[in-house]
This record gives structure tokens, C-alpha cells and sequence, in this order.
């Protein structure tokens, strides 16, 4: 052993020290070994927790599938005849319920206003309050040696120091706007701008509208909202550098196989260096194309999973976790997820798409599993044959007990994307969104429109069915004594057409025509036995829409009863519009607690115009103590010409007289115009009118009002009581200005 290794700092080996490159690569394998193994654990456990919610909610999902056959009319195949209404008043009440985005609502936070001081009350003789208290201003030279006092007040108020006297029966001028009032009213006027725009982008009335549709369907309807700031793709010049790498690998191969070999003829370096500055120009064109904005995706019913931790669905918002599936090829899973391995892929669960249900198909619904659109089992699937297409099933699951989005694939035992947090903040947590018409007490999930009449459209397709069939067996016809007639005189009466004479032979000359060939008994038809009318009556109640809306009257209705009619229709559609309204007043605050943080200034701008204020980065709590932002009720339904024409000339009247009157006494008694302004805001209130009275009701300084020529303003040029010379009237131009 060397006497000088303790002194070199050098640990011989086999004796006690820093551990060696070996040992410390070994620790960290088995560190990783560790953290794999830690891994797969959690990743099997919260695996095992999304089935087993999955497998409760199965029976739903189920139902899904025979609302769906009801409302495409694959479920009525075994009628002889059938009419979809289940069909047609969904398409309607999709119509009225969604026919245009919400016009979005956004007003500063309502704070508390310090009250205003009161004025003093004055008595006829005496001087105003404080008048006393006032101090006396220097006698001006040529003036005769007296003080001048100030004017009196109107009010009976001194005036503060700085601002100009008040003039009798002019209005003192209003307080300055604060800083915060004046960012919240300009963050408010451009929220609103930005989140119009950002849902028009989002194409959110085309989700609108299958949102809808699926909640009168099935009873659910669901979308995911995010807010992004990302590269834009532009399928042009992704193709272009597609097909400049396939030129370069082509290139590289060939230089590969004529190494040995090489034709001085082809110069593969220069074209090789060519194309690699063509593929870095294209790709610097390609990032400086940068697009912000929002996505709004319909999620299917059958895709999205709630905890069950909740008892009802409707309560998702504190349910620990929410899910969605996504499913994508399979041969894409490695090209989506780089984190996960060939092996990985292997695991994963393989899923085939089914195929839609067609006129060949048997009336019940094939999926019994509820598995959905796509099934583990590749008969009947999508492309048929032996190579059908094979997908795998990715689950997004957003976990509030810990604040991360964990993604992972069915059968794999990693997580395809490391959990990370939600990349905003927000108050909901959540960026699913879900409504529903038909909630039920009791019940996880809600009911559907096609649920509650399924059974009346059997019914009245059986109506129909054998209303048909008994008019099909009702056809006149004869009956022949066969031992009479010959085969050809009876083949002649078979194949007879309109007033055609038909010679025929008896074999029995003697015997009577009338008795070898006589009518057919037709029996009689009650048409009372086949009569809808209850049925459809039954219907119109459940759903509410009426005949009117269908676009047809088959019973004549006097007009208090259309009137009727079109009230209880209006009834039962603000109750669903309330429910959409609220789902749309929660993604509005959503988009702008998101937008605040993702949005860019310059993005605002360029929506807004440059007087838009947008403090890029708020805090969410500073931004709700700011701004409210809601909808305009009644703005997404279809409008209603008639009804807003006789509205509008009740409230004309009325709004033009009051601004006349408002206007005149802004001069004279401010607290007056404030009240009448209330009181009109209420009348439109109670009527449910949107008008915004802010925008016809002048806000500016009421006029002054305008006195003849000789007689100066009272308390201008006039003695005061008590005190000393009169004040000496300053000139026009001073009072003009």
C-alpha cells in the first residue's frame, strides 16, 4: 500500500470513500428502476379507478345508444310505417335554442360609493352656512375699501379651495373618474370585443349547436374549452419541407450505396447542402407564423367520465376528477406520445371503429357493451375485411386533488405525457363544460328528450303501422267459383283494366254469373282506431313544441288559444335557454380569467383597437374584483320579429318622453333625472327588454340654462345680506369660458 495515497487524496481500492463511477451508476439505474416502478403503480391504480367509474356508468352509456336509434329513426325499422318526431322536435327546439352566438356582457365590479354630503337648508335673510366662518379677501384698490365675499352657494355649501364658485341653477361638475373605475369600464369594453372574437374563431355556434342536440338526445352535452398561443401549421409549407426531407434521406442513401464508387458526373454534396438551406428556410417561414386564440371542442357523451365521488353528474365542477377520451390510430401513438416505446405500444389496448347502423341492420341497437362508437372486437368494424383499421384509447383526466393533467393509454402501464398543471389558472379548474334540459332528483345522470318519448312514438308509429296495413288488405276484389270459370276467363278478369269488356265462358251455361262471381267483402274501417291525434297532443306536452313551430296546423285554433299555445312554448324554451345561458355565462368568465393570461396585448389591440386596455398576466382574483362578465340574456335563441315590433312601440313612446323630461330638470334637479332614470331601467326590467338605457339618456353635463340679456345671474353683481359692496359682474368672456 502506498504510504502517500492519503496524502495524494487517492482511496485505494477496497477501502471506505467516494464512491466510484461504477457504484454511481449503478445508484442512479436503481433510481430509475425506483421511479419506473413508483410509475406504473400509480399509473395502474387511477387506470383502475377511471374503469371502475366506467363500469358504474355503464348502463347509461347504453341508453345513449337506443336514444340515438330513436332520434335517427334506425329504432322503427319493424313499422310499417313510421313518422320521426322525436326528430322533428329536436331539429326544432336545436333551431330556437341556438341560433346565434351570445352577446357577451362585461361591466366594472360593483363597488361601494362613499354617500354624498348634504347641503344645508338656507332661510329667507340669512347668510348661507359658513358664510360667517369665511375669510375675508383684501379690499381691491377702487373698490371703496370693503371686502369681497365670496358667492353664496346654491346649496348652501362653501366651495373648495380650487375649483371654481358654483353658479345658481348650474349643477356643480361631477367627480372625477378614479384610475381603477376608468381601467375597469375600458377592461370591460374590451373583454367584451375579445371574447366575441375568440368564440367566433372557436366556430363555438357550430359546437353551440351540437351541444344542444346532444343534450335533447341523449340528456348530456359536453365541451372542452382551452385557451393557446402556438406555431400555426400551414399545410403548405409542412408539405414543402416533407418533401424537401424526403429529397435530403434520398440523397443520403444514394451517397451510402456509390461510396465505394463515387460518378464524378453527380454532385450530391452541393445538392444535399442546397436542400438542407431550402428545409432551414422553410422551417424559420414557418415559426414566424404564430396564432393565439381558443379552441372549443365537442366532447361525445359517451367519451366523458365523471368521478364518482359526486352522486350527480351535474355536480362535475367538485368531482376530484373528469375525464375524456380521445381515440387515435394506433400506428400514430408513437409519432403523438415520444415518451412511450415500441413495447408500450404493443400493450396497448387495440380498439376498431364501428360501423354506423344501416337499413340492413337489426332494429334493437347492436351495442349491448356500452362501449360507444368504438368497440374491442373488429367485426363489424369501419373498413371491414381483414385489415381493419386500429385505433387506441387515450384518457385526458384533469385531477383537482392535485391539481395536474394526467394523460395515459389504455393497456399501458406509463404515463404517455408526464403530468403537468393546467397551463392557466383558473377559478373552475375544470375546462369541461357540460348542460342538460331534463334533470332528474335522484339521478346520476339526467334524462333525454327521446327518453321521455320513445314509448309515444311507438305508439304512434303502431297507430300508423296498422292504419296502413288494414287499408293495404281493404283493396276491392272478386271472388270466382273456380269450377265455373276457366283458367284463361279468369286470368282475363285478373289482368282487366278501366271499362273493359270481358267475354267469359261458364262451363255451366245454366248456371248464374251472379253466383260464380261475386265481390270480395271489404270489412269496415273505423278510422277512430287509428286516429294520433292524442298521441301527438301527448307528445307536443312533453316536448313543447306545438304545431305552430312545426311549420303546420292540422286543427284550425282561434287566436287566444295560438296565444296560449305560444306562451307555454316560451315558457318551456326559457327554462332550457336558462339552463345554456348559465353554461355560456360560466365559458365567458372561463375565456376571460384564461385570456388575461395567454392573450398578448398586441393580439388585444389588434381586436379592440389601440385604446384597449389589457393587463396581460392579471392575477385571476384581481381581474373578478375588477370586471363582471356574463351574457345578455335571450341573445342565443332565434329572434322573435313579431313580438320585438310590438315591444318596441310600447317602449318608443314612453323613452322619448322621458328623455325630453330628463334632460330639462339635469339642470335644475339632478337626484330627480337619477330617479327617473331608475324608474325607467325597472319599467324595461319588468317588461324583459335588453334596451341598455345608458345609451339613449344624454351623459354629459346638462346645458345651462340661458337667462335674457338684462337681468344678470341672482347673487352676481347684487349685494349679499349682510356684507359689504357687491360683487362687480366679471365679463362674458370669462363666464362663456
Amino acid at each position: 500500500m502506498d504510504p502517500n495515497a492519503d496524502l495524494l487524496g487517492v482511496v485505494p481500492a477496497g477501502t471506505t470513500g467516494q464512491p466510484s463511477a461504477v457504484d454511481a451508476v449503478t445508484d442512479a439505474l436503481a433510481r430509475q428502476d425506483a421511479a419506473a416502478e413508483t410509475e406504473r403503480k400509480l399509473v395502474k391504480k387511477l387506470l383502475e379507478e377511471y374503469k371502475a367509474a366506467r363500469d358504474f356508468d355503464k348502463e347509461a352509456r347504453v341508453g345513449y345508444v337506443r336514444d340515438r336509434s330513436y332520434a335517427n329513426g334506425s329504432a322503427e325499422k319493424r313499422w310499417a310505417s313510421s313518422a320521426n318526431l322525436i326528430a322533428s322536435f329536436i331539429d326544432v327546439l336545436v333551431s330556437f335554442l341556438y341560433s346565434k352566438n351570445p352577446d357577451v356582457g362585461a361591466r366594472p365590479a360593483a363597488k361601494v360609493v362613499a354617500p354624498k354630503p348634504l347641503a344645508a337648508p338656507t332661510l329667507p335673510g340669512m347668510p348661507p352656512l359658513g358664510a360667517a366662518l369665511a375669510p375675508q379677501v383684501p379690499a381691491v384698490p377702487g373698490g371703496g375699501g370693503v371686502s369681497i365675499a365670496p358667492p353664496a352657494n346654491a346649496g348652501g355649501v362653501l366651495p373648495l379651495p380650487g375649483l371654481a364658485p358654483p353658479v345658481p341653477g348650474m349643477p356643480a361638475a361631477p367627480p372625477e373618474q378614479s384610475q381603477e373605475q376608468s381601467d375597469s369600464t375600458a377592461l370591460a369594453e374590451t373583454l367584451e370585443l375579445v371574447i366575441s372574437r375568440l368564440w367566433k374563431d372557436a366556430r363555438l355556434k357550430k359546437t353551440g349547436k351540437k351541444l344542444v342536440r346532444s343534450a335533447l338526445t341523449v340528456g348530456v352535452g359536453w365541451f372542452k374549452g382551452l385557451m393557446f398561443s402556438e406555431s400555426k401549421k400551414d399545410s403548405q409549407i409542412e408539405k414543402s419541407i416533407h418533401d424537401l426531407k424526403a429529397k435530403l434521406d434520398h440523397i443520403q442513401a444514394l451517397q451510402t450505396k456509390i461510396a465505394e464508387n463515387a460518378d464524378p458526373s453527380c454532385d450530391y454534396e452541393t445538392q444535399q447542402a442546397e436542400l438542407e438551406q431550402a428545409m432551414a428556410g422553410a422551417q424559420k417561414k414557418l415559426m414566424k407564423i404564430v396564432r393565439q386564440g381558443m379552441t372549443i371542442d365537442f366532447v361525445r357523451a359517451e367519451d366523458m367520465q365523471v368521478s364518482l365521488d359526486v352522486a350527480d353528474t351535474e355536480d362535475y365542477l367538485d368531482a376530484g376528477w373528469n375525464s375524456n377520451d380521445l381515440y387515435i390510430t394506433k400506428d400514430t401513438l408513437r409519432e403523438r406520445f415520444t415518451r412511450l416505446t415500441e413495447d408500450d405500444e404493443k400493450k396497448a389496448t387495440t380498439y376498431y371503429q364501428r360501423k354506423p347502423a344501416g337499413d340492413s341492420q337489426a332494429s334493437e341497437p347492436a351495442d349491448k357493451s356500452g362501449e360507444g362508437q368504438f368497440t374491442k372486437s373488429h367485426q363489424g368494424s369501419m373498413m371491414g375485411g381483414d385489415k381493419p383499421v386500429a385505433f387506441v384509447k387515450v384518457v385526458e383526466l384533469w385531477d383537482k386533488r392535485d391539481g395536474m393533467v394526467k394523460t395515459m393509454v389504455d393497456g399501458v402501464d406509463r404515463w404517455a405525457v408526464e403530468p403537468y398543471p393546467p397551463p392557466q389558472a383558473s377559478t373552475r379548474f375544470y375546462p369541461y363544460f357540460r348542460v342538460a334540459f331534463y334533470e332528474t332528483d335522484g339521478s346520476r345522470h339526467p334524462q333525454s328528450l327521446a327518453e321521455r318519448l320513445y314509448k309515444l312514438q311507438d305508439e304512434y308509429s303502431a297507430a300508423r303501422s296498422s292504419g296502413r296495413l288494414t287499408r293495404e288488405r281493404s283493396v276491392p276484389g272478386n271472388i270466382v267459383n273456380s269450377g265455373q270459370v276457366s283458367p284463361a276467363d279468369l286470368r282475363k278478369i285478373t289482368d282487366s283494366v278501366h271499362m273493359e269488356n270481358i267475354p267469359i265462358t261458364l262451363t255451366n251455361p245454366e248456371f248464374p254469373l251472379q253466383n260464380a262471381i261475386i265481390a270480395k267483402p271489404v270489412p269496415k274501417v273505423d278510422p277512430g282506431l287509428f286516429d294520433t291525434t292524442s298521441i301527438s297532443r301527448d307528445m307536443e306536452v312533453i316536448s313543447g313544441v306545438q304545431e305552430a313551430q312545426q311549420g303546420s296546423v292540422q286543427v284550425e285554433k282561434t287566436a287566444r288559444e295560438a296565444s296560449i299555445e305560444q306562451s307555454g312554448f316560451s315558457a318551456r324554451t326559457n327554462a332550457n335557454r336558462d339552463c345554456l345561458e348559465d353554461l355560456l355565462t360560466e365559458l365567458a368568465q372561463y375565456t376571460a380569467e384564461t385570456g388575461i393570461q395567454e392573450i398578448t396585448p398586441e393580439f388585444a389591440a389588434r381586436i379592440a383597437g389601440a385604446a384597449a386596455f389589457w393587463p396581460h398576466g392579471m392575477d385571476v382574483q384581481d381581474l373578478l374584483t375588477l370586471v363582471e362578465v356574463d351574457i345578455q340574456g335571450g341573445t342565443t335563441g332565434k329572434p322573435n320579429a313579431e313580438n320585438e315590433r310590438s315591444a318596441w312601440a310600447t317602449i318608443l313612446p314612453m323613452l322619448q318622453k322621458l328623455m325630453m323630461t330628463i334632460r330639462q330638470i339635469q339642470a335644475t334637479d339632478p337626484a330627480l333625472a337619477d330617479a327617473l332614470i331608475n324608474l325607467l331601467r325597472e319599467t324595461l326590467r319588468r317588461m324583459d327588454d335588453r334596451l341598455d338605457i345608458d345609451l339613449f339618456i344624454p351623459q354629459g353635463p346638462a346645458p345651462m340654462p340661458m337667462l335674457p340679456p338684462s337681468a344678470p345671474p341672482p347673487g352676481i353683481g347684487e349685494p349679499n345680506p349682510g356684507q359689504g359692496s357687491a360683487m362687480p359682474l366679471p365679463p362674458a368672456e370669462s363666464m362663456t369660458a
